[in-house]
């Protein structure tokens, strides 16, 4: 209902959250019903229908999710501006003591409207999971006549280490207006090579590395740290 990104197709099911003090969640076909308390401030009208904010239903389906699913959500909210990070602060502050609000706590710390893809956060949330040095995101690299290069997804800034996270849309040749699937690849790696001569080491990784295979893709991070070592003059 708010256009807020989520990582995986919409469930089938719906669920109504119910202004109550306390209750039992109850199952019917097409929808679940969950008791809680749900203050004015909480409440909104989106297309005529009564509905739970941004906030709010940001924090209520992070509750019953991944790290990396809550921290996809948050982000898309922030990015399309459906919530505002001190109204995600007010909604789980609310819900103190509720089930999985601690987890949502820690995650939403980290939430930033500056990552552009649910590819871009659940990458992010790999790399708080596995403790890695956490990055700059959406960062413009200008070359030693101060015109830009390009804005990179991620970068390590004291190790001189850029990451770039290809989603599946980045090469796609039916979106409107798209260059022909060479060109793109021709610019991008005439775009990586200028990266390289600013003495960047660039690791790039796709869903499957962010999700499956998470662990290979931090010690790939943590092999290029080790061989940059040093940050980049001038940054």
């Amino acid at each position: 209902m708010h256009g807020i990104v989520v990582p995986a197709p919409i469930a089938d099911r719906a669920t109504v959250t119910a202004d109550a003090e306390r209750g039992t969640v109850r199952h019917y076909p097409t929808f679940d019903l969950w008791p809680s308390r749900l203050p004015e401030h909480h409440r909104t009208v989106v297309n005529g229908v009564r509905s739970v904010t941004g906030a709010r239903a940001v924090i209520d389906e992070g509750r019953h999710t991944s790290p990396a699913y809550q921290l996809a959500v948050a982000d898309s909210a922030l990015r399309l501006q459906r919530t505002a990070p001190a109204e995600l602060d007010e909604v789980v502050t609310h819900c103190t003591g509720w089930p999985g609000i601690r987890a949502v706590r820690r995650t939403i710390s980290h939430a930033d409207g500056r990552r552009q893809s649910v590819l871009e956060s659940v990458s992010y949330a790999a790399f708080l999971e596995f403790g890695l040095p956490l990055p700059e995101c959406q960062v413009p690299i200008v070359d030693d006549w101060n015109d830009l290069i390009g804005i990179v997804d991620f970068l390590w800034r004291d190790h001189g280490v850029i990451g770039e996270a290809d989603g599946a849309m980045k090469y796609r040749d039916d979106l409107p207006g798209a260059q022909p699937r060479e060109t793109r690849l021709l610019a991008e790696k005439r775009r990586q090579e200028l990266l390289e001569r600013r003495g960047f080491v660039v690791v790039r990784w796709d869903w499957r590395d962010a999700t499956v295979d998470k662990a290979d893709l931090v010690r790939r991070l943590e092999a290029a740290m080790r061989r940059s070592r040093q940050p980049i003059p001038g940054l």
